[in-house]
């Protein structure tokens, strides 16, 4: 057990330490008071070894008690810290769910772009603290639709202004849900900012270039991606071509570079390992001939 050994090394170099310092102990008095070694009975030397091993035990012993004690104590905060941090994955599903819900034609929306999301990150190789974040961005970057109405969600026409402009709203919206959470800086921003583009034509803030963080702007890129990939209630999808040619389209000037590049290479080794279900069609699915300039 690493208690004990590190007791027993301690343990060890007292008792070698004070071992040689009784032994020296009597030269070293000869030598400076001029005190004759004999003087130093083997009866005292024993005494002297016997309380050091005394003494070397009983550290030994409150050595491991006390380290036991730590180790118990630190595994209780890790089983108690991983336990908050499956509630909040939890928590976070079941939010991601609940608006899957409330808008089915988008159900699994925010699963699929968050699975691509994570997916470019890995390979662009991004640290892991920075790939989980993006994941539970990834899943609540739409949480915001959650105040929007149903029947603007689901509507199976174009919006009008007024309509797009509310719609527009989810991502102030979700950055006030997300705020009264003590999530990672880059999770805030997902959701406030996957709608930002390069170029400063993006909402809700207008930001460009480098304003808008690294893990939004990979968001950005895999939002468009599964959109123009699934089907909407006001159209089939578009398919995986099409969503190529446009995050082409963007590269560079409203999408950033490199998530696009690493999102091509992506679907190049194929979309199923990232979504299994990649190409299904919902069996409630309406085709329509309108359509609609929804985000």
């Amino acid at each position: 057990m690493p208690n004990s050994s590190l007791a027993n090394r301690v343990a060890s170099a007292y008792t070698v330490a004070g071992t040689a310092w009784i032994l020296v102990s009597g030269e070293a008095v000869n030598r400076i008071f001029g005190a004759d070694l004999s003087t130093h009975s083997l009866f005292k030397i024993g005494k002297g070894l016997l309380f050091v091993a005394v003494t070397a035990v009983a550290l030994r012993w409150l050595l491991v008690r006390e380290l036991k004690r730590r180790s118990e104590a630190d595994e209780a905060r890790v089983k108690a810290t991983d336990r908050l941090v499956l509630l909040l994955q939890q928590s976070v599903e079941a939010l991601s769910h609940t608006l899957s819900q409330r808008d089915p034609y988008t159900a699994g929306h925010q699963a699929r772009v968050s699975a691509l999301s994570v997916a470019i990150a890995e390979r662009m190789g991004l640290p892991a603290d920075r790939v989980d974040a993006i994941r539970t961005g990834a899943l609540l970057h739409d949480v915001g639709k959650i105040a929007i109405p149903a029947e603007i969600l689901s509507k199976p026409g174009r919006l009008s202004p007024d309509e797009f402009n509310l719609v527009k709203g989810h991502a102030r919206i979700g950055t006030t849900i997300v705020a009264k959470i003590d999530f990672d800086a880059a999770v805030h921003a997902i959701v406030g900012q996957h709608h930002e583009r390069l170029d400063g034509s993006g909402y809700p803030q207008g930001l460009r270039g480098d304003a808008i963080p690294l893990e939004a702007r990979i968001v950005a890129v895999a939002d468009i991606v599964e959109a123009m990939t699934s089907h909407r209630p006001y159209r089939p999808a578009l398919g995986i071509a099409a969503a190529e040619g446009e995050i082409r389209a963007l590269r560079g000037h409203k999408l950033d570079a490199g998530a696009v590049d690493t999102c091509l290479a992506v679907i190049a080794d194929g979309l199923e390992k990232v979504w299994p279900d990649h190409g299904a069609v919902p069996t409630d699915f309406r085709p329509m001939s309108v359509m609609s300039a929804a985000p």
